[in-house]
């Protein structure tokens, strides 16, 4: 069912790099499968995604090796954990946490 949501999951550091890289504000949501915050935000970030087709949304489940290295390399320190990249920078500040109307008007500056 991941195929049919308009949230991208990213498995690899290259794939999240081309995200980045790719002229699309990205909304990078690291979280863990364990995490209930996490589960229970989810319904936002795809309704999110789904409003703003001009932003990608990337999932990122840290239990994945690959992103777990990514996760330190960024020092993301709590799930969920929310970071906003426009034009290839960080911008914005983080959000960690079941914040949905901090999340919401964070997209909104990506716009």
């Amino acid at each position: 069912d991941d195929d049919a949501s308009a949230v991208t999951v990213v498995k690899t550091k290259a794939e999240f790099q081309a995200l980045i890289k790719s002229g699309k504000p990205v909304v990078a949501d690291f979280m863990a499968p364990w995490c209930g915050k996490c589960s229970q935000i989810f319904p936002t970030v795809q309704n999110l995604a789904e409003a703003h087709p001009e932003v990608t949304f990337a999932k990122l489940d840290v239990s994945i090796p690959e992103v777990e290295k990514l996760k330190d390399e960024l020092d993301v320190g709590a799930y969920p954990e929310f970071r906003f990249f426009k034009n290839g920078k960080e911008v914005h500040e983080k959000i960690s946490g079941y914040k949905k109307s901090l999340l919401k008007k964070a997209v909104q500056t990506l716009l």
